[in-house]
């Protein structure tokens, strides 16, 4: 980063063929690039004018957003009699040049970006140990004639004692927006390349990739969205404190935590944006967040299928413990996924079948949450339906049609999302791909507040939850429209003294206990 920030090391020394890190600041702690060694970079970067937010932190001695570089370079080998081609190279291009970068597969994974000498008799590239750069794309013209691309390259000349240094220090001004790629490559079949410096990526508004920058204003709005209703929630809580249900309790710790979360990640954000500064334990921190508002939304989920608190006042000992197994499964799978993502964020390289590993894993915990709560849901219902509790039945309808909606929803961008990326069209919607992970954050938010609103906290709301609604056949029950339950009026529980009410509940969950066990 510039001086005075605390270095971060976002690239690390590589062994491997390619590695891809996403920020707007890169900086370079001597970076080892061996024989063959490519690493890239993929930035969103928005035109003065297309700039959503305007120009506030352009920096004013420049007409457009730009990326600027100060590096230096050693090269591990220079009276190599071996050398041709150039030591050390880089090129930053916009998307639209990227098929002509390399040759081989469509996406930059499956590329081979360096010439050899067995490519060159095949006539795929005419200057071995170089990189395979779009046609037009020389060191003499090293800019492209639409101002697209800018590519350089190093000679042995350029590493010349005293110090064998070469010091780059240079800006791009960037006049059309779209994802751009900064690649780095080393093609000499021997000598290692080094390089120490940054890059740095300046938006019109500020430092923040254009394709994450939808981030920044998602977090904040589901921040007030969850202040909003934590205030409310929070204060019918303590209103009611002496007849709250567990489920209600576990409600008030998700809203607390998703309160939390987005409050971190929209200041991270925030900071990232005006100064370039990323913060380790921010990350970690907000991922841990994350982790448990992930977890606990699951939880809450399957609880509420259950009939914890709704219709049963405790749950088997088997079945508290399945869920108990579950919510720490998931939650130790989650953490460590977040923990992956945060140190490839940093610069370290993890290995992908350590990525897929946990994600499996993941995904594991994910479908055995998702079949519990649907069997948990209908067998519920259908117990319901069929002793006629109607009241109770019509709240988990309304729970089931708002799961199914958003079920609906997920399939929908689901299938968006894995046809853009199938059809290689995520660089050209860079400006809406931050939505592929957020619209799972406001799905989490409306069945909170939906479990909220239905399952609210009330004056009599344990008496309600465990009373059954009786017949009647001349006229239709009366519903209290405060309490969400309806019952006889002969029914509902007159006002009891707090000593009456703890008698009261201990003696239901002995009799569940009792006809769980006959059952």
């Amino acid at each position: 980063m510039v001086a005075g920030y605390r270095t971060i090391s976002l690239l690390v020394a590589l062994c491997c063929l390619l590695n891809v890190v996403l920020t707007g600041i890169t900086p370079l702690i001597n970076l080892r690039l061996g024989p063959g060694a490519v690493v890239y970079e993929r930035v969103g970067v928005y035109s003065k004018a297309e700039s959503p937010f305007g120009h506030k932190y352009l920096n004013l001695s420049q007409a457009d957003p730009y990326v600027q570089w100060r590096t230096n370079w050693t090269h591990s080998n220079i009276s190599t009699t071996n050398f041709t081609g150039k030591l050390g190279e880089f090129i930053i291009l916009h998307s639209k040049w990227r098929p002509s970068l390399g040759i081989g597969g469509a996406l930059m994974e499956e590329k081979t970006y360096c010439c050899t000498t067995k490519l060159v008799g095949e006539g795929k590239c005419s200057t071995p140990q170089q990189l395979i750069v779009p046609p037009g794309l020389t060191f003499t013209a090293r800019v492209s004639a639409d101002g697209l691309a800018v590519y350089d390259g190093h000679t042995p000349a350029d590493y010349l004692p005293p110090d064998g240094v070469h010091v780059e220090d240079d800006v791009y001004n960037v006049k059309t927006s779209g994802i751009y790629y900064f690649v780095l490559a080393n093609c000499q079949e021997e000598g290692d390349v080094y390089i120490n410096g940054v890059f740095v990526w300046v938006n019109p508004y500020g430092y923040l990739p254009a394709q994450i920058l939808g981030y920044l204003p998602a977090y904040w709005v589901l921040f007030f969205m969850y202040t909003i209703v934590l205030l409310w929630y929070a204060i019918m809580c303590f209103k009611h404190r002496q007849d709250l249900m567990g489920l209600q309790k576990l409600v008030l710790v998700f809203l607390a935590v998703a309160w939390m979360e987005n409050l971190i990640w929209g200041c991270d954000y925030v900071v990232y944006n005006r100064t370039g500064i990323i913060s380790d334990a921010v990350n970690v921190f907000g991922s841990l967040f994350t982790s448990m508002k992930s977890t606990l939304i699951r939880t809450m989920l399957l609880l509420c299928s259950l009939g914890y608190s709704i219709t049963k006042p405790i749950l088997r000992r088997g079945i508290i413990i399945g869920v108990i197994v579950l919510t720490l499964g998931y939650f130790i799978a989650m953490a460590i996924t977040q923990y992956l993502l945060v140190a490839q964020a940093a610069g370290a390289y993890i290995g992908s079948a350590v990525e897929l590993l946990f994600e499996i894993i993941l995904i594991f915990f994910n479908v055995a949450f998702g079949v519990w709560i649907l069997v948990a849901l209908f067998m519920e219902m259908r117990s319901l339906k069929a002793k006629h509790q109607t009241e109770k039945y019509n709240l988990y309808v309304r729970l089931t049609i708002l799961l199914v909606v958003c079920s609906i929803i997920a399939v929908i961008f689901f299938v968006a999302q894995a046809s853009t990326t199938f059809a290689d069209w995520e660089d050209q919607s860079f400006r809406v791909w931050w939505l592929w992970d957020t619209y799972w954050e406001f799905f989490y938010f409306a069945v909170a507040f939906a479990i909220a609103i239905i399952w609210r906290p009330s004056e009599h709301n344990i008496e309600y939850a465990f009373s059954e609604q009786l017949p009647s056949e001349d006229a239709s029950p009366r519903a209290d429209p405060k309490e969400g339950v309806m019952l006889e009026e002969s029914e509902k529980p007159k006002h009891e003294s707090e000593p009456e009410k703890k008698k009261k509940r201990a003696q239901d969950s002995s009799s569940y206990e009792s006809d769980s066990r006959d059952s």
